[in-house]
């Protein structure tokens, strides 16, 4: 499964009967970044445990989810993932591998108690800083 655009991630939601109004514009941001981050690591959940992001068993978007489906409305790290996808999307790793030891890396962190505040804002200057050396690059 590839990343989706979000008027696609609109569409499955919309598909599904997934009510949408009564999420903010930026929740919704970061609940599609979300997304696209859980597609992108459900390819190494054998060999990964991503639970601690909040991911599901089953990431595909169903009309009456459980606990183990998706859910738009489930309680996640949703900053620290958006931050994650988006590093992910800029460009900033050499191959999924190398991602998913950093997702792994950031997960260590967390459980050793590192606020999820304080791993966002690190993810975050990150990729911040590879956009502003690939600009002064140009």
């Amino acid at each position: 499964m590839n990343t989706l655009s979000k008027a696609a991630f609109k569409n499955k939601l919309n598909e599904n009967y997934i009510r949408t109004n009564h999420i903010s514009d930026r929740k919704l941001d970061y609940k599609y970044n979300e997304y696209n981050l859980f597609i992108i690591l459900d390819k190494y959940t054998n060999d990964c445990n991503f639970s601690t992001l909040g991911m599901p068993s089953n990431i595909e978007i169903v009309t009456y989810p459980s606990d183990n489906d998706y859910n738009i409305n489930a309680r996640t790290h949703v900053t620290l993932n958006a931050e994650l996808y988006k590093l992910y999307a800029c460009g900033y790793f050499e191959d999924d591998i190398c991602f998913i030891k950093y997702v792994n890396a950031a997960i260590n962190q967390y459980n050793r108690g590192t606020p999820i505040k304080k791993l966002a804002d690190h993810v975050k200057k990150t990729r911040l800083k590879y956009i502003d050396r690939l600009n002064k690059d140009l």
